[in-house]
């Protein structure tokens, strides 16, 4: 018996020994195997054509989701024939990229880096990013981080730690538009698209704007109003300002807000946005305004320097009824200042006819009653009572399109109010230039 256990432990030994070596083998086919395996490539963060080091003690949590979908993805375009990098993404190459079976059989690939690539159609990539707008917070950067709810801008689904803590505005990045779309605590807001950087405060490391007082002064002008997009239903005719003209609004605009001056759409160029979502067709020039409370006279002396804008003629003073005549290569545009009367309860802005002073009555606008909407894709500050505004300019009637050349300006709005000018007054008040740079305009 002894002698017949022993012989059955040899043959189980030997048994075992078999299975071993038949599990060893196939391991080591496996890791001979070819595999394909995604290249290293170092990621950086584009910010005005600086590179950001990457220090992985500056890394937040809030992104690390992003990895593990970018890796995914990564493996799925390797492994495809048609395989290449993604516009827009910044990256470095060693000089030879080795082959993937190559990696495979020396070093394990290096992890990508957990900044998040720049994106093709924005400043940054807007997947998975959390960044913190809170207005209070922003304001005092040194102040201690609040026990309360902060405001978060999020993009995306980032890792989100106490989402308790936090009030989430949902941003929505469409590469056609100059700015982000966000939607939160019930609102349409929408602010000019910015870069943010890394802030540490209190043991917190989280995104904040780059530009804070760039963004408070959009944030404080955000709630986003929607125009009509009624259909004029036009039989043909010219577009005499050209819709590209809207590029050199927007040049304006951020001229205005660079000196702290909320450039809004004023008259017809209120009413086509409002009415029709663009720019009508028959109108001859542009109009926009500024709060006279928000004057900077570093502002018109910049549209004096200016290399786009020409100067035509300026009228009165900026404590009472200034205006500017300007023009570009592609439109004319009339630059007012808007007042506020308190007696009257109406704000206006004035007009020139010779001899004449023309107001122009519109309810009482201030710092809080500014919207943004979007004209052709860009963002451009408007009344937050546009209706109200174009029915007291255009009558009950502003729906019906007519045509600027039986409209007469200074006579036909439901809003003009008139004053003669004295001799003795006028004459100083008028300053003509000649259009340098706008031939055929005058």
């Amino acid at each position: 018996m002894a002698a017949e256990r022993r012989q059955n432990a040899f043959l189980g030994g030997i048994f075992l020994g078999a299975m071993a070596t038949f599990v060893f083998m196939q391991m080591i086919s496996i890791s001979t195997e070819p595999r394909h395996v995604v290249p290293f490539r170092e990621e950086v963060l584009d910010v005005r054509n600086d590179v950001v080091p990457m220090e992985k003690k500056l890394l937040p949590r809030a992104v690390r989701s992003f990895v593990t979908d970018r890796a995914l993805t990564d493996r799925r375009r390797t492994s495809s024939p048609a395989s290449s990098t993604s516009p827009g993404i910044k990256t470095t190459h060693p000089s030879s990229s080795p082959s993937p079976t190559s990696i495979a059989s020396s070093k394990r690939p290096r992890a990508a880096s957990r900044f998040p690539p720049t994106h093709p159609s924005s400043i940054h990539s807007t997947a998975n990013a959390l960044v913190l707008i809170d207005e209070a917070v922003l304001n005092c950067l040194t102040c201690p981080y609040p026990n309360g709810t902060v405001d978060y801008l999020v993009f995306g689904k980032p890792e989100i730690r106490n989402p308790k803590k936090m009030n989430l505005y949902y941003g929505s990045d469409d590469p056609s538009k100059d700015y982000f779309l966000l939607l939160g605590n019930g609102t349409e807001r929408a602010v000019r698209k910015f870069r943010w950087t890394l802030y540490t405060l209190d043991n917190r490391q989280f995104y904040i704007p780059k530009d804070v007082n760039s963004f408070l002064f959009d944030w404080r002008r955000s709630r986003f109003i929607r125009c009509q997009n009624i259909d004029m239903k036009r039989s043909g005719g010219r577009q005499v300002v050209p819709l590209e003209a809207v590029e050199h609004f927007v040049k304006l605009r951020d001229m205005a807000a660079s000196y702290g001056s909320t450039l809004m759409l004023n008259g017809g160029t209120h009413l086509g946005w409002y009415r029709e979502c663009t720019i009508i067709p028959h109108t001859p020039d542009s109009d926009f305004h500024v709060l006279q409370e928000e004057h900077n006279p570093e502002l018109l002396r910049a549209l004096e320097t200016s290399d786009l804008f020409s100067v035509y003629y300026s009228f009165g003073v900026p404590s009472d009824c200034f205006q500017l005549k300007l023009c570009t290569s592609l439109v004319k545009i009339d630059f007012f200042y808007l007042y506020v009367n308190t007696t009257l309860d109406r704000s206006y802005i004035c007009g020139t006819s010779t001899p004449k002073r023309v107001r122009f009555a519109y309810p009482v606008i201030t710092k809080n009653d500014i919207c943004v909407g979007d004209l052709l894709g860009k963002l451009m500050f408007v009344p937050c009572e546009s209706e109200a505004v174009v029915e007291m300019g255009f009558g009950k009637e502003w729906r019906r399109d007519w045509d600027s050349n039986d409209f007469a300006w200074d006579n036909d709005g439901t809003n003009v109010m008139m004053t003669e000018w004295t001799n003795s007054s006028y004459p100083s008040w008028y300053h003509r230039r000649p259009p340098t740079r706008c031939p055929g305009f005058w």
